[in-house]
């Protein structure tokens, strides 16, 4: 294993060190290469096992600054995405390990969600096989955010959302249950004609909106109610 500044190259490969020595990682980088891709592939798919729960457990036992802090397979994962945002582009050996993430009930939620974001950005294309995944868990996730985190991805590979009229139309509640971050990502990744369905779908289905338009009714108004008024606003200015 090739040494970069005094230490094998693989130990800078952490999204710490691209924060903290900028230099030292990029040379780790092109020291690696394709061993790079590798080891986050492997660190992608770790999932806790009897031997390392119980090498934690007897961690705080053994002597001081002989053995590295043991983390958990979830402590790894996480590291593992949010150095792949560091990185940039994602290779195609990677999207199997992310659709995992994302498809599996064992990670938490966070994971799932930086996955489906790490595919809309740095994969140049989605394969056939993340496609038909996407398209899966879209249809079944009963999670607002991961759902429209979903939905999001394909529209911005610029792949239909594989969704009935009545399918989108059940989705017209959960936007209500977004927050004003994941609101603007999703107006953000969606096109016209979607927009222009959920505006009217919204305005359909929600009786509030047309009893919110006297004033006796703007100040007693719920934080739901304010939200449904805010996101159709917000697709309002976004289709102009």
């Amino acid at each position: 294993m090739p040494n970069v500044q005094g230490k094998p190259a693989i130990e800078w490969i952490h999204w710490r060190s691209a924060e903290e020595n900028p230099r030292a990682f990029d040379e780790a980088v092109q020291v690696l290469g394709q061993d790079v891709w590798d080891y986050l592939e492997n660190e992608l798919s770790l999932r806790d096992n009897f031997l390392e729960r119980s090498w934690r457990k007897v961690y705080p036992k053994m002597p001081k600054g002989v053995f590295k802090q043991p983390k958990t397979a979830d402590e790894r994962i996480l590291d593992a995405l949010i150095l792949l945002e560091k990185l940039g582009p994602v290779p195609v050996q990677l999207q199997p390990s992310l659709v995992s993430i994302f498809n599996s009930n064992t990670n938490v939620r966070l994971f799932a969600i930086y996955a489906l974001r790490i595919l809309g950005e740095y994969a140049s294309e989605l394969t056939a096989s993340t496609v038909a995944s996407t398209q899966t868990f879209l249809r079944e996730t009963n999670d607002p955010t991961l759902n429209f985190a979903a939905y999001c991805l394909l529209l911005k590979k610029g792949i239909e959302p594989d969704l009935s009229e009545e399918d989108l139309v059940g989705m017209v509640p959960k936007l209500t249950e977004l927050s004003g971050e994941e609101i603007q990502w999703f107006i953000c990744h969606s096109d016209a004609d979607a927009l222009s369905f959920w505006k009217a779908h919204l305005r359909r289905n929600d009786t509030l909106l047309t009893h919110l338009v006297t004033p006796r009714h703007i100040s007693g108004i719920s934080k739901r109610e304010r939200k449904v008024l805010l996101l159709t606003a917000a697709l309002d200015i976004c289709e102009d």
